[in-house]
């Protein structure tokens, strides 16, 4: 779940619907600038499922009462966190082998970052996992180098997805999230970028503006959010508090 706290409520987005966002994102990319066009439809597929291990996950949410807030990806305790992650991966992979080798990759960086014993088994198996796969299915330094730029392409999403579920609409530059304060770490990899990073700007309440922008046109996204409030979840538990709350719709217009 992405969640921020606001004075008498909790914002939450189901991390599939924050995923599902980075594909309906994808589709507006200017062809110009993707590599490998063949591996299309197998890199659009990663984007829009890459976070699918927490369909189940995201069903209920859980409680952290250490710090008396809904448990977020961020905080989630790692050893679920890790076979949600796995069951996702096998569920990509079954579908497409290409789009489940770049969710492997992409989870595989996330949790290298993190020190923590737990994670051991779930590297050292998702290494296995991918050296099968690379033998396989990339045969060549062309192919090697279109697999990492489709990677890049999956995180630059993943990051901008996240620019619009963890900020609330509006929000000035200097109080947006930290992560996205000074651009997307991903675009500075993209060929075109010529090592900078796109910078995006909330222009209003409905739309963002990008500091380079790498799309065919203007493209507007709609996702479901939760308001849960504080007092719902205090007098019937967070459980019954997400179950009750009605789906919003957040809708933003990407502009040029």
């Amino acid at each position: 779940m992405i969640i921020y706290e606001q004075e008498d409520k909790f914002i939450m987005i189901e991390q599939h619907t924050h995923a599902n966002a980075s594909g309906e994102m994808a589709k507006h990319w200017n062809m110009k600038y993707f590599q490998n066009n063949n591996k299309w439809n197998n890199v659009l597929l990663a984007v829009y499922e890459h976070d699918r291990g927490w369909i189940e996950l995201d069903a209920v949410p859980f409680w952290n009462d250490r710090e008396q807030v809904p448990y977020s990806f961020m905080d989630f305790p790692l050893p679920p966190k890790l076979r949600a992650y796995q069951y996702g991966i096998d569920q990509v992979e079954e579908k497409n082998s290409y789009a489940g080798l770049l969710c492997s990759l992409q989870y595989t960086n996330l949790i290298s970052e993190i020190s923590d014993p737990k994670a051991v088994n779930f590297l050292a198996n998702e290494q296995i996992r991918q050296e099968k796969m690379i033998e396989q299915l990339i045969k060549n330094e062309d192919q090697k180098s279109d697999l990492y730029f489709h990677l890049n392409f999956l995180q630059f999403f993943d990051e901008l997805s996240l620019y619009i579920c963890l900020n609330e609409p509006g929000t000035k530059k200097e109080n947006e999230h930290l992560w996205f304060r000074d651009g997307f770490t991903k675009s500075k990899n993209f060929p075109f970028m010529n090592g900078e990073s796109i910078i995006a700007h909330w222009i209003d309440e409905l739309h963002v503006k990008l500091s380079r922008f790498p799309f065919v046109n203007d493209f507007e996204i709609n996702m479901k959010i939760k308001r849960v409030m504080k007092q719902h979840i205090s007098q019937e538990g967070i459980a019954k508090a997400y179950e009750d709350t009605p789906y919003d719709t957040r809708t933003i217009i990407f502009i040029k």
